[in-house]
């Protein structure tokens, strides 16, 4: 795959001040899913974006920011992570829950001083860097009937404003420093942020095939059989996310978890040797396990 190739990391150390930020940058390599699916739409607008920011003829002429907006369960984060890693980006996580604070300014004060340890670790390490900011329509910057307005949410709005406009920080080499918000409803939040100019948008929908996919890779089957037993089971879930599938595989593990616990197998390298040994498929045990996860949903007992 093409990527984006920075120059070799400074052999500098990063500051030695304590930070709260240092654990939220990931070198490329360092990925969320190292086995995960890439989705080839969401891959593109991802490598489109940061390649435009690297380009001496657009500069100042791009949009900063690139809004990836989808269900719940999809994988956007994730994707757009390791998409930028892939392309030779470093990246730089901002959750949603960073930018809160009780104190008038303090939000802002909090989003200034991350932006300004980002730019530092570029110069430092002579990387550049993608900034993506996780559900972000969960921030303050998102505003509805239950939420409304404050100071700090109008502040950090100001000041996205003005990252937006100003282009600044920008990476080690004057290379554009992209930011990718990523959400599920981003209706809440102020036009202005992410109007033409400032933004793109990129809507992400997993395909049916993505899902294959998913579920393959997984699951694993080996026989045909086992294949159409997972063919099957993703059109008859195609509604579901992709968490959905995650989740799924993870009930599997637990059922054969009991069993290794049950049988009480002497040691933890006998357990760890029997869970790893590859198991035909149990596609009615599968089913039964995929009919169990659709149904869990939240409940009150009040």
């Amino acid at each position: 795959m093409s990527r984006i190739t920075n120059l070799a990391p400074s052999t500098s150390t990063p500051p030695s001040t304590p930070t709260p930020f240092a654990g939220l940058i990931r070198m490329p390599g360092q990925y969320l899913c190292p086995d995960g699916v890439v989705f080839d739409e969401l891959e593109r607008a991802i490598r489109r974006h940061l390649f435009k920011q690297v380009l001496p003829s657009l500069k100042g002429r791009v949009e900063r920011y690139l809004i990836v907006q989808g269900a719940r369960g999809t994988g956007k984060t994730v994707s757009a992570t390791d998409a930028s890693l892939r392309y030779g980006f470093a990246v730089a996580l901002l959750p949603a829950s960073m930018l809160a604070s009780e104190h008038e300014g303090g939000a802002s004060a909090v989003l200034d001083a991350f932006m300004s340890f980002v730019a530092e670790t570029s110069r430092t390490r002579k990387m550049r860097i993608a900034i993506v900011a996780d559900d972000f329509d969960l921030s303050i910057s998102a505003a509805d009937n239950q939420t409304g307005k404050t100071i700090n949410s109008l502040l950090v709005t100001h000041q996205l404003h003005q990252l937006a406009d100003t282009q600044e920080p920008r990476n080690f080499d004057d290379s554009g420093m992209p930011i990718i918000f990523t959400g599920n409803n981003f209706t809440t939040m102020r036009a202005s942020l992410f109007r033409d100019g400032r933004a793109t948008w990129h809507t992400h929908r997993p395909t049916l095939e993505d899902k294959l996919a998913i579920a393959f890779q997984l699951f694993n089957p080996r026989s045909y059989e086992d294949r159409r037993v997972i063919e099957k089971l993703v059109r008859a879930y195609r509604e579901e996310s992709v968490a959905f599938w995650r989740a799924l595989h993870s009930d599997m593990m637990t059922e054969r978890l009991d069993d290794i616990i049950a049988r009480s197998l002497p040691d933890v390298a006998a357990a760890e040797a029997e869970f790893r040994r590859p198991v035909p498929l149990d596609g009615a045990k599968l089913w039964a396990l995929a009919r169990t996860r659709a149904k869990t949903r939240p409940m009150s007992f009040l």
